[in-house]
């Protein structure tokens, strides 16, 4: 029997992939269909062009799916076939949107690094390299003078930044709270989830393949870059509110198993036991009903080199249980 062995990056992927195609949690017939959801979001974008806060988009895309099964999407009066563009079905409950359909998108400011300031007399610049997946770095932190010109470039909580240029293109980051006032540098896109959107469900979509297929095949090869236009018009598949939440409590658990996973994978690997199979489908399979805690003591006792042994068994009996049909 071949078994694939996967590293934690792989599986974190590959929930990843399944949390956007609607296989990470059971889907529920009573959750509200999207197409409410979408409407929401809709009526709001409505509002704030009246109140002057954004502009129209003239090129305001509508994404349905036809009688024939086939995906369109309507830009003005102008209707096309979509279908071969999207990368996979998803539940008949949910929707493809384009990202700028559900946020407010915009680049930074270009800020001169001859006009840094100190600490006290300016506000932190975000750039490219202030950041990773992990969150905000704070070493070599640099400060500019307040302009009001400069007031749309302030990061706010809950909003996304991605990386626009470089070798990390496309890295993301999901800004949970803010310590201080933040203005966003030039080649970082500030992405602003509108109301009705859980923006961490948001920032699942942004690191998935999903994305960074998008990315690869349209960035510039000279140079690494993506568009501000290109950001807006990345495909998101929208599911209800009720399991955009479901999928965040689903996600963030496993990735405090794959943690564990990783332990598993320092100590198992060089001893090439085949763990990786049953322990992914342990994690998103819940006919399986054998105890987290359960799991969670016999990974720490990974430790002791003794346990090896009758964990070899436990993962060699789990293999042939799971493999069943």
């Amino acid at each position: 029997m071949k078994i694939n062995r996967l590293t934690a990056e792989q599986l974190r992927k590959s929930i990843l992939q399944l949390a956007i195609q609607g296989k990470l949690v059971k889907q529920d017939p009573n959750d509200e269909p999207a197409s409410k959801l979408i409407e929401r979001i809709y009526q709001e974008k409505q509002k704030l062009i009246k109140e002057g806060k954004i502009k129209k988009d003239k090129q305001e895309s509508f994404i349905f799916k036809g009688e024939d099964n086939h995906y369109y999407e309507k830009i003005g009066k102008n209707i096309k076939d979509i279908t071969e563009e999207l990368p996979f079905e998803i539940p008949e409950n949910w929707m493809w949107v384009r990202l700028k359909n559900i946020s407010i998108i915009n680049g930074g400011f270009a800020f001169k690094s001859s006009e840094f300031v100190s600490k006290e007399n300016g506000i932190r610049i975000l750039r490219i390299s202030d950041f990773d997946e992990r969150g905000l770095k704070n070493n070599n932190i640099v400060y500019y003078k307040y302009e009001s010109k400069m007031f749309d470039y302030f990061l706010n909580n809950k909003n996304i930044v991605i990386c626009m240029t470089g070798g990390t293109v496309g890295k993301s980051l999901l800004i949970k709270e803010l310590k201080e006032k933040i203005l966003v540098n030039q080649r970082v896109g500030n992405i602003k989830i509108l109301n009705e959107m859980l923006p961490d469900y948001v920032d699942i979509v942004m690191k998935s393949e999903l994305i960074s297929k998008i990315i690869r095949k349209n960035k510039n090869s000279t140079n690494d870059n993506i568009s501000i236009e290109l950001i807006k018009l990345f495909f998101i598949p929208v599911p209800s509110i009720e399991e955009q939440l479901k999928i965040i409590v689903k996600y963030n658990k496993l990735l405090t198993q794959l943690t564990l996973y990783k332990n598993i994978f320092l100590y198992i690997f060089p001893l090439y036991i085949p763990v990786n199979i049953w322990y992914l489908r342990f994690l998103v399979n819940k006919t399986i009903h054998f105890s987290t805690l359960f799991y969670i003591k016999i990974l720490n006792m990974l430790k002791n080199v003794k346990f090896l042994w009758i964990f070899t068994q436990l993962t060699l009996f789990m293999q042939l249980v799971l493999e069943r049909p």
